[in-house]
């Protein structure tokens, strides 16, 4: 019944489930933002910048909720935590520095 549950909050009612890892912002990344496509690589949410890359021209990334489809899009350190969305299985709370 609880897995039944989980799975309708994610799927049917399009919440964020419970046990989404929360990751620290990639060491070495450069203090003044990363481009997503990047960004999602280093999180290792997608194999490669190629598929980050598909992903989010397909309007399949969001960022705290908002579907992004830039991938150039520059994403700077979050002062707190910041949701990433890939698809609808993949989440991760990034933390700032």
């Amino acid at each position: 019944k609880a897995a039944r549950d989980a799975f309708d909050r994610q799927f049917r009612d399009h919440e964020v489930p419970d046990d989404v890892p929360v990751v620290s912002w990639p060491k070495g990344a450069p203090a003044d933002g990363l481009p997503l496509a990047n960004l999602l690589k280093d999180l290792g949410l997608e194999k490669s910048t190629s598929d980050a890359r598909r992903s989010i021209e397909q309007g399949g990334v969001k960022l705290d909720g908002e579907v992004v489809k830039d991938p150039k899009r520059v994403v700077s350190v979050p002062a707190g935590e910041m949701l990433i969305q890939v698809g609808k299985r993949r989440y991760a709370r990034v933390k700032g520095a």
